[in-house]
């Protein structure tokens, strides 16, 4: 059984939306049970062409589309068996967008253990502002 840890503010954005507080809610308990979740949840950092993008696939961040046309987009990593929530997000901004801002404005929620040189990386970033 996995250990599920969803940031507070997440629940606070999704909790106005009775069908993405639904899909979080099962999320949550498919994780907590062992099962894949309803849509899709996959690892980040890997495009359907096979390129990797290191700093998403380095942090074990996953995406999980909590409603059926894709958007938005829960955010999660992977550290030692548990899952945490970190950020909600679009296609567009987290693929498509600027990832090292991306990561620059979540790095608080995000576990740096044993990648100080990228978290160095992303915080002295100043491309997006």
């Amino acid at each position: 059984m996995a250990r599920v840890s969803i940031d507070k503010t997440i629940l606070a954005r999704v909790a106005p939306f009775d069908g993405l507080a639904k899909a979080l809610k099962a999320f949550i308990e498919a994780c907590q049970n062992d099962q894949q979740p309803p849509r899709i949840y996959k690892l980040s950092g890997i495009s359907s062409k096979g390129d990797e993008y290191y700093p998403y696939a380095a942090l074990d961040l996953h995406h999980h589309h909590l409603h059926n046309n894709g958007d938005p987009l829960l955010v999660t990593q992977h550290v030692d068996g548990a899952i945490y929530g970190i950020g909600l997000a679009t296609h567009a901004e987290y693929f498509h967008g600027d990832k090292m801002q991306w990561l620059q404005d979540h790095a608080h929620m995000i576990d740096w253990t044993g990648l100080a040189t990228l978290r160095d990386a992303v915080l002295a970033y100043r491309g997006g502002r």
